[in-house]
């Protein structure tokens, strides 16, 4: 890039004044057939204009259906993973309150524990002596969910006046004492058919 350096007239006492350097004019300046004339596009640079266009919409078109679908399946996913959790933190749920079945407390005396639940009784026989007391305690392993007498059980002996009723997943006791031995029958008669089904009975034993 060259310099000039102009001496103004009258003063050349002074320093001379170094000025912007000379910019170049365009080839076309002064020259007005050299000048570039605009470019008029032809019927095939339009149609090749107007496919790129159309390629490149296409394109994105693509690629933003792509995008929705990724995020349709991410979507789905975690409502799945969701519902899955739901579903099996529900059935754990109900799992651990059908099988764990905590401990009932100590009862002084002679206690005879019996369970109840949908298939009957866990005790199909009782024995007892004649002329000593013994407590009973009914415990009902169903739930209030069951349409078949709301969880509750019972264990009744009509020849003895006993008529024990347990709240569902709880427990209820009665103190009796038989005098005369014999076989009597207990039953439950409020689910599952009462009396009349085989597994919601049993037989007392009163031994003398």
């Amino acid at each position: 890039m060259t310099w000039r350096a102009r001496v103004l007239p009258g003063k050349a006492r002074r320093k001379p004044r170094i000025l912007r350097p000379l910019q170049s004019r365009k080839r076309w300046q002064g020259n007005p057939r050299r000048r570039p004339r605009p470019h008029i596009a032809t019927a095939g640079e339009e149609a090749a204009d107007r496919a790129r266009r159309e390629f490149v919409m296409q394109r994105r078109t693509r690629e933003q259906r792509d995008r929705d679908h990724r995020r349709e399946r991410r979507m789905r996913a975690v409502a799945f993973a969701s519902v899955s959790v739901l579903v099996l933190g529900a059935a754990g749920f109900l799992l651990f309150q059908a099988f764990w079945k905590p401990n009932l407390p100590r009862m002084a005396g002679n206690v005879i524990d019996i369970s109840a639940d949908m298939g009957g009784f866990t005790r199909k026989e009782v024995r007892v002596k004649a002329g000593q007391p013994v407590t009973v305690r009914l415990r009902s392993l169903d739930n209030s969910h069951h349409t078949d007498g709301g969880g509750k059980h019972q264990w009744a002996v009509d020849e003895l006046d006993v008529n024990i009723i347990a709240p569902p997943l709880g427990s209820s006791s009665a103190t009796f004492t038989a005098d005369r031995p014999g076989t009597y029958t207990f039953y439950c008669d409020i689910c599952c058919g009462g009396r009349a089904n085989p597994t919601m009975s049993g037989r007392l034993v009163v031994t003398g």
